[in-house]
């Protein structure tokens, strides 16, 4: 599987200085006086961001390669909390300057919830490299998807080598990753109407995928593209309560819900102390594990990442927080997202521990449900999480019998606590937040919902 490419990784220069933010005034550039009441904490920065992209797909029985480059730079300042931010491409320093005076004017008499003090990360570092064509590979994807008849075929081989810059006037942190993104779907045309997908990536040299990882990929996504072509209707004396299997991105996607509900700026999110699940469960953000594309030694604040936990025994132990929630809730920061808008809390690297269940274990132990992989859409919708994946499975007797056509999988929250069983193996699904990446690594999860 694609999931399992050995990905190398080169940090270089990583420096890390220990800053307790309490009182912090920095100039724009040395021709700027900004004069401040003392009795506020101000955090200034100036921030750069760079990324260059080279796209090669199939599609339509042709062979494209499309590039793009972007540079842009703010201005940010952090008054108390409250956030006054200009950026822009291919404008002058003193045109941000003045704008960022004018917006400071504003935020300065707003009610603000205040800052934590903060380690920031102070250095360098750099992660991954195109070392290959990808036009090589994408070439490889397009003679294997010729051997399939009545069949439309996808590949898609994205380069994204990113660089943030956020830069204090004094010391900065500099990252640049260079991102590996694989998508591939397929559409089968007979009997009836199917599809398949994958997506995933990583940090580090693409000539780390090989030629034989993306055929295994491209034949399971026509297997499952052709079980979608012949799956059965429901029938509706099956739909209601049942016991169901979430494999790769429906689990993923289970988590990624939950995670949303660990937000601290959110307006409902969970209070400290809830129980959300059985004693098996621990959730913990990484944001500086290795087997994420996500990576980051520090967040859009600037702060130096670490490991989270979020859930220990099935209990809501912390949330995800910025400069300002963290002051709040008498947390610590480090899960920002945001350099050009007011940063918001959310997990890098979301981890779920896996449990001691064997893949097909899960499947034999369960006399009567579904199996659902791969996912369509995902949402919360007041106190349920409603999952529409893209292949389910009905299983009778401890076997996979034939796919089905559902609607969707209906989770009410209360029913994570009938989680009975976690996998050993793990996936990770890549995924975006609004424009950050942020990847969910989970097991195979079997639990009571909903089936419609």
């Amino acid at each position: 599987m694609l999931s399992s490419v050995t990905c190398s990784f080169l940090i270089n220069s990583i420096e890390v200085f220990h800053h307790y933010m309490c009182f912090a005034i920095a100039p724009i550039n040395s021709h700027t006086n900004l004069c401040v009441e003392r009795s506020m904490n101000i955090h200034r920065d100036r921030v750069f961001y760079n990324e260059k992209v080279v796209e090669a797909a199939f599609r339509g029985r042709g062979i494209e390669v499309n590039k793009l480059s972007a540079s842009v730079m703010g201005y940010r300042s952090c008054i108390n909390g409250c956030w006054a931010i200009v950026s822009c491409q291919s404008c002058g320093d003193i045109d941000l300057e003045s704008q960022l005076r004018s917006l400071e004017s504003i935020v300065v008499k707003r009610k603000c919830p205040g800052i934590s003090s903060a380690n920031f990360f102070s250095g360098s570092v750099s992660l991954g490299s195109m070392d290959r064509d990808p036009v090589e590979l994408v070439k490889v994807a397009a003679d294997i998807c010729d051997e399939f008849s009545d069949v439309d075929c996808e590949f898609i081989l994205n380069v994204r080598d990113v660089e943030r810059v956020i830069d204090r006037f004094g010391d900065s942190a500099k990252e640049r990753k260079v991102v590996i993104e694989v998508i591939a779907a397929m559409i089968v045309k007979r009997p009836r109407v199917g599809s398949g997908s994958f997506a995933m990536s990583f940090v580090g040299d693409l000539s780390s995928l090989k030629e034989s990882q993306i055929e295994r990929v491209l034949r399971s996504i026509y297997r499952r593209a052709q079980a979608s072509s012949k799956a059965k209707l429901l029938n509706p004396l099956a739909s209601g309560r049942a016991e169901v299997i979430l494999r790769h991105d429906a689990a993923a996607a289970l988590f990624h819900e939950l995670s949303h509900l660990l937000e601290a700026d959110a307006a409902s999110h969970l209070l400290i102390g809830t129980q959300v699940g059985p004693p098996e469960l621990d959730i913990y953000d990484d944001p500086k594990y290795f087997g994420s594309s996500a990576i980051r030694l520090f967040d859009d604040e600037g702060v130096v990442t670490s490991r989270r936990s979020l859930v220990e025994g099935g209990v809501v132990v912390d949330l995800h927080h910025t400069l300002s929630t963290a002051h709040l809730f008498n947390s610590r920061p480090g899960s920002a997202h945001g350099l050009f808008h007011a940063p918001r809390p959310f997990h890098t690297a979301l981890i779920v521990k896996p449990g001691d269940w064997g893949e097909r274990e899960v499947v034999e132990e369960t006399r009567k449900g579904f199996l659902a992989e791969g996912l369509l859409q995902a949402e919360t919708i007041g106190n349920y999480i409603r999952i529409v994946p893209e292949t389910t499975w009905y299983i009778e007797k401890g076997e996979i019998k034939e796919p089905i056509r559902i609607r969707a999988i209906k989770i009410p929250l209360q029913k994570l606590k009938t989680i009975t069983a976690l996998t050993k193996t793990l996936h990770t699904r890549t995924t975006y937040e609004k424009e950050h990446l942020i990847t969910e690594t989970t097991p195979t999860t079997k639990l009571q919902a909903y089936i419609e």
